[in-house]
């Protein structure tokens, strides 16, 4: 017990007791400050001075303008990789699409019944149905006739579609009894 009391008043804590500082290293401290005070104070004070001159501004008007051409021809790519599904689509002229990307706003109309027929039958294919694909799509399209559905409703009625079909199949004993009929589009006869 006596070793460690002698141990704590030769080095002392840092924790407990305040160790001061020599005259030389608080002056040598002191002068740091000064100085970082003054090249701060230098550094706002050339900053605002270029703030206010205009010939920055046009400078920095004029990086943006070059600088950021890069962003024009991503976007330009995007809306070009759009163009050719909105036309296989809604079979719209790649006039129209030029001209609407060109004002960077497009107006899409709803499908009309040719357009849902085509949508319903791109949506079914490859998918277990117990009923003619063709003749399924055109009475599904003339369920939606009149309705303001847009393709996205008609895809969220094919998924709701499906996931009837799917809960059946479990009730009815396993996958092997998967299969989407018509009277699994209940949503869109409600609507």
């Amino acid at each position: 017990m006596q070793s460690q009391i002698q141990i704590e008043e030769i080095e002392p804590s840092y924790n407990g007791y305040v160790v001061p500082e020599s005259i030389e290293l608080a002056t040598a401290l002191d002068q740091y400050w000064l100085e970082r005070l003054a090249l701060c104070e230098q550094t706002i004070e050339r900053y605002s001075v270029a703030a206010g001159d205009t010939a920055s501004e046009r400078d920095w008007q004029s990086f943006c303008a070059r600088g950021t051409g890069f962003l024009n021809k991503y976007l330009s790519k995007a809306t070009d990789s759009i163009d050719a599904p909105l036309r296989h689509l809604w079979q719209c002229s790649f006039a129209m699409a030029r001209e609407a990307r060109r004002q960077q706003r497009m107006a899409l109309a709803l499908p009309n019944r040719d357009a849902r027929i085509k949508l319903f039958t791109r949506l079914l294919t490859d998918k277990k149905i117990d009923f003619s694909l063709g003749d399924g799509a055109l009475l599904l399209a003339e369920l939606t006739e009149g309705k303001s559905l847009d393709s996205r409703d008609i895809e969220n009625s094919v998924r709701a579609a499906q996931q009837r079909a799917l809960l059946r199949a479990v009730r009815n004993g396993g996958p092997e009894h998967y299969s989407i009929s018509l009277e699994d589009f209940e949503s869109l006869q409600l609507t």
